[in-house]
């Protein structure tokens, strides 16, 4: 097989010189795809706790995420983003509460003035984070009474 220059990457070409490239491309472009994610409907979380809200695993290929956590019939006074570095590792609290009201967090890239961790019934916050590597990444939500429901919906891509 030789090697050539395909959109600027050193690629293998086979005897018919294509089916490397288009592979190649095709793998190539999912890296490079947004991936959307949602957690469904809402998931009723605890007032007692943490509750897994959403997992997404992103194997290492994407770098940035944008979400929106969103409060029906009660509130959040707690929300976790973990982040897991392999498919076998146990999952690492990476940012929590007072995080989402930090201006100087360098992982931290935005968050709406009322944060994930203190929305009233009915709320929304956007949160804008950098989890450059990570194999999955974990949301928590504990809320202010029993029988809230939080739901998740974002995007993760490159950067």
């Amino acid at each position: 097989m030789a090697k050539r220059w395909l959109h600027s990457l050193d690629v293998e070409i086979d005897e018919n010189g294509q089916a490397v490239a288009e592979k190649a491309l095709q793998e190539i472009e999912s890296a490079m795809a947004v991936q959307e994610f949602a957690g469904g409907d809402s998931v009723e979380v605890a007032a007692a706790g943490f509750t897994d809200v959403l997992e997404v695993v992103l194997e290492g290929k994407r770098d940035i995420l944008t979400f929106q956590v969103a409060a029906t019939e009660n509130g959040t006074d707690g929300f976790k983003v973990l982040v897991k570095s392999h498919a076998s590792a146990d999952y690492i609290d990476y940012l929590s509460d007072a995080d989402f009201n930090s201006l100087v967090l360098a992982n931290m890239l935005f968050a709406s003035t009322t944060g994930p961790h203190e929305l009233s019934a009915g709320g929304k916050a956007l949160v804008v984070i950098n989890v450059r590597g990570a194999y999955a990444v974990k949301f928590q939500a504990s809320a202010t009474a029993d029988d809230a429901h939080v739901a998740i919906k974002g995007t993760a891509g490159r950067a």
